[in-house]
């Protein structure tokens, strides 16, 4: 039976190799509001990664930060330093910054860690899943939630977070000297990038001898396909025609092809945890994202 859902990938994917096209897509994408625009998914990303970490035994408070594709958003960065941060840093390669979206953030998040909000187990598409849903104060640093620092962040994001102490922007951290960050993250890229192999040796290189990594990856289709990894069975020749002329779409590989590249750039992975969903189409229970915690050997 034909799939519809594959139908229309292919010929949006044909529709791109018309000139035009592909920017046009790419403005209607960047209008679409991304997830690190709303300050409880903010918060509760960065407090579960927390807890997760946490929950591995290791020590979850890191000086320097740095997150693999925030959308324009510095919500996560800002939750960062509020508890302790010293440094984030937006690993960016197209600029997406929204200056009035970002100070609402700012706002929203310091009253969400003011209230000592729970962590919300309502944002179902992330797949870091934790234990504990109670405000975290055991890791919770609260000078740093002092009037006078939030002001100092708030002239920062004013500033568009470019040659800033606290909140950073950086379009070139392939090129540039190494960042030394003690945490690099990503939620949701992983999976988009063409080069994962590049992407991670980019993010190792930025990463101080004995740091770590955290990823939050999606293995499900998008809509590609009824079934919810049914686009793994395309053949690479319908793939490229869906993928078609976009500069990034989907990279198609699973959960051991990561830990293979990132233990490859001799890194030890940590923690792992899979989440996975019965597919409705094929009545079998399928990965649809999973999170992958590791540690450099580098010394």
């Amino acid at each position: 039976m034909t799939d519809i859902m594959t139908v229309k990938a292919i010929a949006k994917g044909l529709l791109t190799y018309i000139p035009g096209v592909v920017n046009v897509l790419d403005k209607k994408k960047s209008s679409t509001k991304h997830s690190g625009a709303n300050a409880e998914f903010c918060y509760t990303l960065w407090l579960s990664l927390l807890e997760k970490i946490h929950e591995s035994g290791v020590n979850p408070i890191f000086e320097r930060v740095g997150e693999l594709g925030c959308g324009g958003s510095v919500g996560v960065g800002i939750c960062a330093l509020l508890t302790g941060t010293k440094q984030y840093f937006a690993l960016e390669i197209e600029n997406h910054f929204d200056r009035e979206n970002n100070l609402k953030l700012l706002d929203e998040i310091v009253t969400l860690f003011k209230n000592k909000t729970p962590i919300s187990p309502n944002f179902k598409q992330l797949n870091i899943h934790v234990t504990n849903h109670e405000y975290p104060s055991h890791f919770i640093i609260p000078k740093f939630m002092e009037d006078e620092f939030v002001k100092v962040l708030r002239n920062e994001i004013n500033s568009d977070c470019i040659g800033t102490k606290h909140l950073n922007i950086v379009y070139d951290w392939l090129k540039a000297p190494s960042l030394s960050l003690d945490l690099a993250f990503s939620r949701a890229v992983m999976e988009h990038v063409n080069n994962p192999n590049s992407v991670y040796e980019g993010l190792a290189y930025n990463l101080k001898p004995k740091a770590f990594m955290f990823h939050d990856i999606e293995f499900h289709s998008h809509g590609i396909t009824k079934n919810k990894n049914g686009h793994l069975q395309i053949s690479n020749l319908w793939w490229k025609i869906i993928v078609g002329k976009r500069s990034y779409y989907q990279n198609r590989l699973k959960f051991q092809d990561h830990i293979n590249l990132i233990e490859k750039l001799n890194f030890t992975v940590i923690h792992t945890q899979k989440s996975t969903e019965l597919d409705g189409a094929s009545n079998n229970e399928v990965l649809i994202g999973a999170t992958i915690f590791a540690k450099s050997n580098k010394v």
